[in-house]
């Protein structure tokens, strides 16, 4: 319908009347139904998911094809029923772009550059969400002051540089950043700042920096060795938990932000453990104790203990200060007191379990002695 029928350069003397403009607005509408149908039949079809992307690629070709040539066409309609028309379509043609964007966006070529007015559109859009940052998150004092002026830069430079062309992979990464930053800023459950930069792989080296300085300080406060290797240990482990979205990343020149993090504290843990004591003997040196319990286990022992009178003048944390570092089992050497505090809400049927059996274990055992 847009290269033959509406088509002004095939056909110089095109007009339409308001009748005929919404005959043609149910067209484009029915066409663009049957051209989804199409796409899903299309893709089930295919097998190889490179078959999949090499299809949403030529689609999105065409679209961009399109919008180009009906850009040109509105410039040179001088029927404002037609320019409707052409603008009608437009918007048709966009709303089956943003469908195969969210339906098939795991096939869609990231790199590849937008159609000129959906670039316009979504940078818009993007730019009325980072003004909602502006007014709320980014002067906020909840969360970390230079991680929120580097957020700040970030979309500062994205929106400057966009209208030159970028592409879909970026638009919709700083896009949905802006979505997850507004839900922290609404207290939204389950959320926290750092949690979701490393979700959506924000691997700018300013950002390994900070949060490097900031488990470097929480390294500093620990008095032993052990204790340190303990507490960067722990924080590797917390950093590894969190859940990463699939092919998503600020930099794709860049290595992910966890293997950033991790490279850094794999760095200082081997500057730790090459420094040894000068003789066998040196008081310092802490001596371990290999033990088959879990975290969660470990932690009811001691809990177990202390409630049952076995010692007089400690409470959970000190006790924990006096063992956690001595500890280790077949994941972990050694424990911080915090990362065993943080256990208490972890004990489950399971872990009482294993202890009851363990300690009754123990019962049998003095009642043979």
């Amino acid at each position: 319908m847009v290269n033959l029928e509406l088509n002004p350069e095939k056909n110089p003397d095109l007009s339409v009347g308001e009748k005929e403009s919404r005959i043609l607005i149910e067209r484009s509408l029915g066409e663009i139904e049957v051209a989804r149908q199409e796409v899903i039949m299309s893709l089930l079809q295919k097998r190889k998911v490179s078959d999949k992307k090499e299809y949403i690629r030529l689609i999105v070709m065409i679209l961009s094809g399109m919008e180009n040539r009906l850009s040109g066409f509105m410039e040179m309609a001088e029927n404002k029923a037609l320019q409707r028309l052409y603008s009608q379509i437009r918007q048709h043609l966009k709303v089956f772009f943003l469908f195969l964007q969210e339906i098939f966006c795991s096939y869609f070529n990231c790199q590849q550059k937008l159609p000129a007015e959906f670039l316009k559109e979504q940078i818009e859009e993007v730019a009325i969400l980072v003004k909602e940052l502006k007014d709320g998150f980014f002067i906020s004092s909840i969360h970390n002051r230079d991680i929120r002026f580097l957020l700040e830069n970030n979309f500062n430079d994205f929106l400057s540089t966009s209208v030159k062309g970028t592409s879909l992979c970026e638009l919709l990464y700083h896009k949905m950043l802006a979505i997850e930053l507004l839900e922290i800023a609404d207290n939204a459950i389950g959320k926290t700042l750092e949690r979701s930069l490393f979700f959506f792989n924000y691997n700018d080296h300013q950002l390994c920096k900070i949060i490097n300085t900031d488990i470097a300080e929480k390294v500093k406060l620990q008095k032993s060795k052990m204790q340190k290797i303990a507490t960067l240990l722990y924080e590797q482990k917390r950093i590894n938990q969190y859940p990463v979205k699939v092919d998503f990343t600020l930099r794709r020149d860049l290595p992910s932000l966890k293997d950033q993090v991790n490279q850094w504290i794999d760095e200082e843990l081997k500057c730790l453990e090459s420094e040894t004591p000068s003789h066998q003997g040196n008081n310092n040196e802490v001596a371990y104790v290999h033990v088959p319990f879990r975290g969660t286990e470990i932690y009811l022992l001691h809990k177990a203990f202390i409630d049952s009178g076995g010692t007089s003048g400690e409470t959970y944390k000190s006790l924990f200060e006096k063992t956690s570092a001595h500890l280790i089992n077949n994941n972990q050497k050694g424990f911080s007191p915090e990362s065993l505090q943080k256990n208490a809400d972890k004990v489950n049927y399971e872990v009482k379990e294993n202890v009851k059996r363990f300690l009754q274990k123990m019962i049998r055992n003095i009642d043979s002695y």
